[in-house]
């Protein structure tokens, strides 16, 4: 049995939102298209992650309109550096903690893909509270 949100008319409720983030979507490849090829993975990817974030937190994040000339962002750009380095995270917690106190700059210098996710993060914290 599925909770409420997940159940056929909560899915149905959703649907207004699909087609919102579909129509964006479409206006940004029609205008893309005509400088080239244009890489559907991101764009997909950007896609279903602003459904799931407008369903789940009730906002969406811009992840289509936020780079002009492709679909790459800053969040899918963290979620992908987390998601690679999360071992590290599990084995060397100290290094979480030594990234934590540390200056972003200097993270950045000495590894920038953590760096870029640690300042998402920061973002993140300051929007919430």
């Amino acid at each position: 049995m599925l909770s409420t949100p997940f159940s056929r008319a909560g899915a149905l409720k959703l649907e207004p939102v699909i087609r919102q983030k579909l129509t964006a979507l479409d206006h940004k490849i029609q205008r893309l298209q005509k400088e080239g090829d244009i890489d559907i993975y991101p764009a997909m990817r950007a896609l279903t992650t602003k459904v799931i974030m407008q369903f789940a937190f009730g906002r969406s994040g811009g992840m289509i309109e936020e780079n002009e000339h492709d679909f790459t962002s800053r969040f899918s750009d963290s979620l992908s550096v987390a998601s690679h380095g999360f071992h590290t995270m599990i084995y060397y917690p100290l290094a979480r903690h030594i990234g934590n106190c540390l200056p972003i700059l200097l993270v950045n210098f000495m590894k920038p893909d953590v760096g870029k996710h640690l300042s998402l993060l920061k973002v993140c914290c300051f929007q919430c509270y």
